[in-house]
């Protein structure tokens, strides 16, 4: 009886090929894990901003007329350990970041 073949990688995210692209040889992956809405991301950059992580929640919706996104976060740098992120800002990035993510309708 054949072994049954092993499981597959996980795909890397949006991001993560471009970095190990630009790596030089002998250089170390610098890429940290964060998790945003529960899913696992890998993160190449040292910041990161409230518009990539809106993409990372909601990738390829745009945001309407009449909603509102906001990006709270946890586990954040040693800084600020917790936050919120408006548009056009970022924040660094650590190993095992919280990103919550929520879409509500204005009123």
């Amino acid at each position: 009886m054949k072994a049954p073949d092993a499981a597959p990688q996980a795909e890397p995210t949006e991001g993560l090929d471009a970095a190990r692209a630009a790596q030089k040889p002998g250089h170390e992956d610098r890429t940290v894990r964060i998790v945003v809405n529960t899913r696992p991301h890998r993160w190449a950059e040292k910041t990161i901003s409230y518009e990539e992580v809106v993409n990372l929640a909601y990738p390829g919706q745009p945001i309407g007329e009449g909603e509102a996104v906001t990006v709270a976060y946890t586990r954040g740098p040693n800084e600020k350990h917790e936050g919120s992120l408006s548009p056009k800002h970022s924040v660094k990035v650590k190993n095992k970041m919280v990103f919550d993510v929520y879409r509500t309708s204005r009123s």
